[in-house]
């Protein structure tokens, strides 16, 4: 086996950050050949990828660096002091070679600083001091090994530094157009091409205006930016806007006219009509993505222009008969959208992940906009190798041992267990997820709830819980760490002590103002809260310890507004 047709999979915005190693099949599914939870304690990866035929580079925004090879085994061979905002990657692999860029903490003092090494042999090649404040989480690279940086500072000047790896000097080259306006997500609106050199971004420096009267419009410029010279080498108009579908028409029309230098909310509502934009690989072309949801594809010779322009029609089944056309990319890596293939073009926008499907027009062209179908795209099916199986049931699990799930002193035992784990929450949890297995000698498995429900009754048991219950309340961790999705950890537990009248109350309060209410609490809204409720309605619970109870409460599950 090695890395040709393999899919290193880096799942994005996860509680338990990991990598999956995937097969694309021809059917257009996927198998999954194993899946490997980060070292405990492990943060967002900025970058997973094979630089050989067998080895692949896992980087977390933490600074800790892995090696890693097709068996899934991960090796750290650099932990960095990364302070403050995470850094950013780069892959050479043309000259075998990682960088990694941040702000890190180096004896008390915080200085930027660009570290490469060897892929060989892991050696340090390079030890670079960047000036303050670079934007290092934009780090890319250029043909010829040089390592860029894309600065923005919101409606005045944008530019690189270009760092030489050898020498290390680092200079600032600023590019002869205006900035972007202050948006929340920048680089979203830009592409850099380190094959071709090239950078595409919007263009603020006009606004082209067309029409007159009520058939005022305003044209959107995009820029296309030679990545050796800093030099801008067109700009090209791609779309033009009614002013009378703009909110702040007016104002950036007196913009365009020169007349008002302030817009600058008009000016970000305009650039954010831009949803993204992309090279096409193999073509001199790049496509488009508009908030409107329409699609362009523009020529890079800006004397051909717009190539085509689609606008999209919902249709559920437009996919049906097709192979799933993001088979060949791990879906949750998110780098697909906007990379033409087979007649579809992935993308992403407010409902999820889309595609347009090319080749099966509607209907004929209505205002130069040709009607095509829409599709939504989940991800492709996995099937799982015997060790993919086996790997993936003990992902991001916290694996309690016991001799006999069915001996009551075993499990008093392994509720002991949970409280020391409690106890020392920071070395257990798996990124930020805390999702228990109960594994004993007969291979016996239960989950949380399963768990707690045979054990709750037991002698002790309940005690046990609820000082492992408190004790997660107390660390800091804990509004963080789920065991699922928007469930806190130790939910399970927590319903089970609410079944137990008035005793735990003080601590299922304490547990509730701890966790993190704004987006984990439906699961207690749902149960916990309506199982005491009930519970105070059959009189097994006291008025006074009910009403204290809610009043100790954060909202929403204290029932205000």
């Amino acid at each position: 086996m090695n890395a040709n047709n393999l899919i290193l999979h880096r799942p994005k915005y996860q509680d338990s950050p990991h990598l999956q190693l995937l097969r694309p099949l021809a059917d257009g599914r996927q198998e999954l050949l194993w899946h490997r939870d980060m070292p405990a304690g492990g943060r967002e990866l900025v970058l997973a990828a094979f630089y050989d035929d067998s080895h692949f580079v896992a980087a977390e925004e933490s600074g800790r660096i892995y090696q890693g090879n097709l068996a899934g085994e991960l090796t750290l061979v650099a932990e960095l002091p990364v302070k403050g905002i995470w850094g950013g990657a780069w892959l050479d692999l043309a000259r075998q070679r990682f960088w990694y860029a941040a702000e890190l903490d180096l004896d008390g003092s915080d200085s930027c600083c660009l570290r490469g090494w060897s892929l060989a042999d892991w050696q340090v090649i390079a030890d670079i001091t960047l000036p303050d404040y670079t934007p290092t989480q934009t780090l890319t690279g250029r043909s010829d090994g040089a390592l860029l940086f894309y600065r923005h500072r919101a409606n005045k000047e944008h530019g690189f530094y270009c760092v030489d790896p050898v020498s290390g000097q680092c200079r600032y080259q600023p590019l002869a157009s205006k900035a972007m306006p202050d948006l929340m997500y920048p680089m979203n609106k830009i592409d850099l091409c380190p094959v071709r050199d090239l950078a595409l971004l919007p263009a603020v420096d006009q606004l082209p205006i067309e029409g007159r009267w009520s058939r005022v419009s305003l044209g959107f410029q995009v820029q296309l930016v030679d990545l050796n010279s800093f030099e801008v080498r067109w700009h090209q108009t791609l779309r033009q806007f009614p002013l009378a579908e703009l909110d702040d028409g007016d104002d950036l029309l007196a913009l365009a006219k020169g007349k008002d230098r302030d817009a600058e909310d008009a000016l970000e509502y305009f650039v954010e009509k831009l949803n993204g934009l992309r090279f096409c690989p193999g073509e001199d072309a790049f496509w488009v993505h508009w908030a409107d949801g329409r699609l362009q594809k523009a020529s890079l010779d800006p004397a051909l222009g717009t190539l085509a322009r689609y606008r999209l029609v919902e249709q559920a089944e437009a996919l049906a008969g097709r192979p799933h056309p993001l088979a060949a990319f791990g879906f949750k890596n998110y780098d697909y959208p906007l990379l033409e293939m087979n007649g579809c073009l992935p993308f992403i926008d407010f409902k999820g992940v889309g595609v347009a499907v090319l080749d099966s027009p509607l209907a004929e062209p209505q205002d130069g906009w040709l009607p095509i179908p829409r599709s939504p795209c989940a991800a492709p099916e996995q099937l799982a190798s015997k060790a993919g199986l086996a790997s993936l049931a003990q992902s991001a699990k916290v694996i309690i041992d016991l001799d006999y799930l069915v001996l009551a002193e075993c499990r008093l035992a392994a509720a002991e267990q949970l409280r020391d784990l409690a106890r020392d929450l920071g070395s257990h949890i798996k990124g930020r997820r805390l999702e228990l297995r109960f594994c004993d000698k007969d291979d016996r498995q239960r989950n949380e709830a399963e768990f707690v429900q045979m054990a709750i009754a037991d002698p002790g048991v309940a005690e046990v819980l609820a000082e492992a219950v408190d004790l997660f309340s107390g660390h800091p961790e804990a509004p963080f760490v789920r065991s699922g999705d928007s469930k806190a950890a130790l939910s399970d537990t927590v319903l089970a002590l609410a079944g137990l009248g008035s005793r735990y109350l003080p601590v299922i309060a304490r547990y509730l103002n701890a966790i993190d209410a704004e987006h984990c609490a439906q699961f207690h809204v749902e149960h916990t809260l309506v199982l005491l409720h009930q519970q105070h309605q059959e009189g097994a619970l006291p008025g006074a310890a009910y009403h204290d109870f809610i009043r100790a409460l954060p909202w929403p599950f204290n029932g205000e507004e």
